[in-house]
């Protein structure tokens, strides 16, 4: 078994269940058996690592390996919720039964004492890309970060992001494995500090630096004038070389004051980052720290462009405490003044109503910037007593999520103070104390099942069901819940908060994809309205809208 499985199931075979999950395990073992495929030829595949993970919260893993004729069994098996997951030298890290786009893969229901056999899992050898990376008289570049991207969803919003990354070696080469078919964009980029001075435009005039830009296949400054490549399951696509060019760049300096004191301050680290969020994020970032007494600091090497500048404080209370844009042209930037202030320190509590459920300390909170260049996602641990801290949250806007909720619970409101701010986020950007946090959770959720059939009415396996808000509620990430259905095409979605929602069932999709209003507005009216109430259980049977429809 690889490292990576292996590591999945000792973590999770190691980590104590809840009380409230032992009813749950109870029943007589069964057992899960089948064969692993190559998913071009039908060949056998040996020595295939696979691990059964629990899809219910349950923390149960198993472990199996296929033999020389690509069989595979996991004997005593709890009867619950499972996922099928797979990896081989040389093959693609998947899910059972996962389509190319969805990769979550079907869900595997194991009744007590049922012996379920005859899983057929195909698994899709990886794509490879190679290449060289030189400079402007083609000597071989050492150290530069070559990434591929591709298109998925997220936060809504189709975008590119990383999909794989390697570093070229002493002779300028690059490998880049395990890699799924499909279309990427190949972009490459250093950090090497020898910024070296060019000829002046006018004489007289100081001289500028320039820098290597970061660049994408096969000679695009900007993504937007990028060539995507084409990779093939089990191909090598080679020779896909990249030339950097120095460009220009310019040289952004400053002080940072305490703005309570209005001293200088120390110990501070200053990041300049595009205020887009996406492609060159990662690849035109540039930080530094505060420099001597007057707080002093210079970031080289800073192409034109929009950024965000945010100051975060390196001892004591950690956390970003300042953020602007800040547009830079083709001058240096000389004699900014910032102010540094402090970053907001939360307290608060959470409260159940209706009971409280056990395991309320694996419960976790997160602040998730609501807006694009923001300061960073901020999680918190949820004591045994419900009471959590935030003690270093940044000057942002926030959308507020609980992950980890027991199976039968929903987060049913968040007040800041006196203020609602689960359904309009919370406002931190006056600098102002909100107060103290109360979340509120509901153990009187109500649970949506189901079975989904295709246009013959066959069962769908492996199909995404989706449950999406009433479309005044669409913005509200955590009203957002999905689920694949198992080997038989049913599904069951826990913990839904009551209200009117919309089910869709979907054949290979994009993760995320059903939440850009954009893509879901023609299949709108394929949905099928439902409203759950409190500690209610609605049943529904969908039709799958099939990949080729889209």
């Amino acid at each position: 078994m690889t490292r990576t499985l292996f590591a999945l199931v000792l973590l999770l075979a190691l980590r104590p269940a809840p009380a409230q999950e032992v009813s749950a395990q109870a029943g007589q073992p069964g057992t899960v058996a089948g064969v692993t495929l190559h998913a071009g030829t039908g060949a056998p595949l040996r020595k295939v690592s696979l691990a059964l993970v629990s899809a219910d919260g349950s923390r149960r893993a198993y472990a199996a390996t296929s033999d020389t004729e690509g069989r595979f069994a996991f004997r005593s098996v709890r009867p619950g919720r499972y996922q099928l997951i797979g990896e081989r030298v040389g093959f693609v890290r998947q899910h059972y039964n996962a389509g190319r786009n969805s990769l979550q893969g079907a869900i595997i229901t194991l009744q007590p004492g049922q012996d379920l056999s005859g899983l057929v899992f195909r698994l899709t050898p990886q794509a490879v890309l190679t290449g060289r990376v030189t400079d402007e008289d083609g000597d071989p570049l050492q150290g530069v970060t070559v990434q591929v991207l591709r298109y998925r969803y997220a936060s809504g919003r189709r975008q590119l992001t990383p999909a794989g990354a390697a570093s070229t070696n002493d002779l300028g080469e690059y490998r880049l494995a395990n890699l799924m078919p499909g279309g990427y964009y190949l972009c490459a980029s250093t950090r090497r500090a020898d910024f070296t001075p060019a000829e002046p435009a006018e004489p007289g005039a100081q001289p500028r630096e320039e820098a290597y830009a970061p660049l994408c296949y096969p000679a695009a400054l900007d993504i937007s004038h990028a060539t995507p490549l084409q990779l093939v399951a089990g191909a090598e696509l080679q020779g896909m070389d990249l030339r950097l060019a120095k460009r220009p760049v310019v040289r952004v300096r400053g002080k940072v004051v305490d703005a309570a004191r209005g001293t200088p301050a120390q110990n501070v680290l200053v990041t300049l980052a595009p205020r887009s969020g996406g492609l060159f994020d990662a690849f035109n970032r540039r930080m530094t720290t505060v420099r001597g007494q007057e707080g002093s600091f210079e970031i080289r090497g800073v192409l034109p462009g929009s950024y965000v500048l945010t100051l975060s404080r390196l001892q004591g209370r950690q956390g970003i405490a300042f953020r602007q844009p800040l547009e830079v042209g083709r001058s240096d930037i000389d004699g900014l003044v910032l102010g540094l202030g402090e970053p907001q320190q939360l307290r608060g509590v959470v409260r159940v109503e209706q009971g409280e459920p056990a395991g309320l300390e694996r419960v976790r909170l997160a602040l998730i910037p609501s807006e694009d260049g923001a300061s960073g996602t901020y999680n918190a641990s949820v004591k045994a007593d419900g009471a959590f801290e935030l003690p270093h949250v940044g000057p942002d806007k926030y959308l507020i999520r609980a992950f980890n909720l027991p199976e039968n619970v929903y987060l049913k409101a968040a007040r800041a103070g006196n203020t609602e701010v689960l359904e309009f986020g919370l406002d931190l950007t006056s600098g102002a104390s909100p107060g103290p946090l109360e979340i509120v959770l509901s153990t009187a959720s109500g649970a949506v099942a189901g079975l989904v059939s295709d246009g013959q009415g066959r069962p769908a396996p492996a199909a995404t069901v989706t449950l999406l808000p009433e479309s005044r509620r669409r913005h509200l990430p955590h009203l957002h819940l999905s689920v694949a259905t198992d080997q038989n095409g049913s599904f069951l979605l826990r913990g839904v908060a009551p209200g009117d929602y919309r089910l869709f069932a979907w054949e290979d999709i994009e993760a995320g994809a059903w939440q850009d209003p954009e893509y879901l507005r023609p299949f709108e009216n394929q949905g099928v309205a439902v409203t759950v109430r409190e500690n209610g259980q609605e049943s529904v049977q969908l039709r799958l809208i099939p990949a080729a429809s889209r």
